[in-house]
């Protein structure tokens, strides 16, 4: 429900934009963008970097549903976080193969 809710919020700012753009619309004299700053709206810590990435649906379903699935979990939960952790997983044991097979003579 929160996420149709933010998809239709979104489309709706958009549309509205674009009555600006065209001059369909005027901006109400108390909205103040003087000090507005443009980019994304939530910040990155910078330790990551947003992508782009496409992904089958039912690998981002799978993240999801196990995300919901944790204990404590809110409609907020960050299943992001979780394809994060398998993904960091994965490259440590190719990191450790690697360094298994050098330790080996391989």
């Amino acid at each position: 429900m929160v996420r149709g809710w933010k998809l239709a919020q979104s489309l709706h700012i958009q549309r509205i934009a674009i009555q600006l753009q065209r001059g369909e619309v005027e901006m109400k004299p108390e909205y103040d963008f003087s000090n507005g700053k443009r980019g994304a709206v939530d910040p990155i810590p910078d330790s990551m970097t947003r992508i782009t990435l496409c992904l089958d649906k039912s690998v981002i379903n799978w993240f999801r549903i196990r995300t919901e699935m944790e204990p404590g979990y809110s409609p907020t939960g960050d299943y992001h976080e979780r394809i994060n952790e398998i993904l960091r997983l994965r490259m440590y044991k190719e990191i450790l193969a690697l360094d298994e097979k050098k330790l080996k003579g391989d």
